[in-house]
Order: structure tokens, then C-alpha cells, then sequence
């Protein structure tokens, strides 16, 4: 960092720039999420300097996400088959992981009720398209809202749905494949995302408390807990 310029040419994206619209892809924003997780656990150790920007970063983008439209599979010509939509159902879950510190801590509905809105809205879209991993980061967002199989009808399906394909592929995700992927194209990530996850998707919670010391306690400065 302290050879570079600017936070710019540190991480290679003008993150001004893709905040300043309010059109911003989601292929946009997921590059910045990447980005917000790193910064807020750089935060955990004092070692690592970090300049102010850094600091406000994640902070910037969840202020820019409240306001920021996840569109609803019948919004596109396709619906929920469209790579429009995909490319929607593809993010809304990552930005979970920004409250969530990745899957650790809860998420409230009060920290961004589109959010919640857009899953329970678009679960069964997601459903019958019937890609592992849309499906699984769904149910897992789902989870991480205190949901479960018990009390949930729609994570009691989809995870049902990550058990079928569980069990139809010789109790094993990793034989799991999309149209077009064949064993000879498909990259080492790939076989690693299914099996990944579809074990978010299906495994219970145990929710660590937010406090000084880790990511749960330093996202609530500015993500309020609910009262």
C-alpha cells in the first residue's frame, strides 16, 4: 500500500467511480465486496496499516448498497433463466457475507430489508433454474437470518433440493455439473464451489456474538444491531 498512489492503484478499481452510479453491475460490486471483506479484516490486525479510505470503504459500499436496486427475476425478458437475473442472484447473496463476516454472525431483516425481500421474493426463481450453487447460497443467506428446515418451508426445499442432488450424484456434490459443463472444462474452483457451497446451504448455525475484538463487532459500528 504505501507504494502506490492511491487506494485506486492499490486494488486496481476506482470504487468512487462504480458508487457514483447508481447503475452500478453487479459484477461491478462484487469485485468491491471482495475488497470490504479484506479491509474489515485487515481491521483485526494492528499490524496492518491501513490508510482512513480503507477503513471507510466497507462502510461506503453498504451505505451505497441501501439504496441499490436487486432486481426481481420477472423485472427481466428471460426471468429468472436471463444472465441478468443470474448475475443479480449471484450477488445478493455475497452481500450478505459483509454483515454476516462470511457466514459467522447473524443478519438481521432491519439491516437492509430489500435484501431479505429479494430472497424470499425470488427463492423459488432461483429454485427452478436448479444451478447448486445459486440454489445453496440462497438457502445459506436464508440461515444466516435464523431460518432453518424446521421453521422455514423454503429452506426446508431447498435444502432438500441440495440433498436430491446430493444423493443422485453418489453422495457427492463434486459430480455436479451445469449445461455446457462437461468433466474436461469444468476448472478446479468449479469442483470445489459445489461441494462448498451446498455444505453452507446445508449445515446448522451456531452464531458467534459480536464484540470489539472480531469482524461481528466491528461491522456493527456501522451496520446498527437491531433494538
Amino acid at each position: 500500500m504505501r507504494k502506490c498512489d492511491s487506494l485506486e492503484d492499490a486494488i486496481g478499481d476506482d470504487h468512487h467511480k462504480i458508487l457514483a452510479d447508481k447503475y452500478a453491475s453487479p459484477a461491478a460490486l462484487l469485485e468491491l465486496y471482495i475488497w470490504a471483506l479484506w479491509f474489515i479484516e485487515a481491521e483485526l490486525f494492528p499490524a496492518i496499516e491501513l490508510p482512513d479510505e480503507a477503513h471507510a470503504y466497507a462502510p461506503a459500499l453498504w451505505k451505497y448498497l441501501l439504496s441499490y436496486r436487486l432486481a426481481d427475476a420477472e423485472e427481466f425478458p428471460e426471468g429468472a433463466w436471463d444472465e441478468g437475473f443470474i448475475a443479480v442472484a449471484d450477488l445478493a447473496p455475497h452481500i450478505a457475507h459483509i454483515p454476516t463476516g462470511t457466514h459467522r454472525f447473524p443478519i438481521y431483516v432491519q439491516d437492509w430489508p430489500r435484501l431479505y425481500q429479494w430472497h424470499r421474493q425470488n427463492f423459488y426463481d432461483v429454485l427452478q433454474v436448479g444451478e447448486l450453487d445459486l440454489v445453496a447460497s440462497v438457502v445459506d443467506t436464508l440461515r444466516q437470518y435464523g431460518c432453518t428446515a424446521e421453521n422455514d418451508v423454503q429452506v426446508r426445499d431447498g435444502t432438500r433440493y441440495l440433498l436430491k442432488v446430493f444423493h443422485v450424484g453418489n453422495d457427492s456434490w463434486t459430480d455436479y455439473r451445469k449445461d455446457g459443463e462437461t468433466d474436461a472444462n469444468i476448472d478446479d474452483y468449479g469442483l470445489i464451489h459445489y461441494p462448498w457451497t451446498s455444505v453452507l446451504g446445508v449445515r446448522v448455525r451456531k452464531f458467534e456474538e459480536p464484540n470489539a475484538g472480531n469482524i461481528g463487532g466491528l461491522v456493527r459500528r456501522w451496520i446498527p444491531p437491531p433494538r
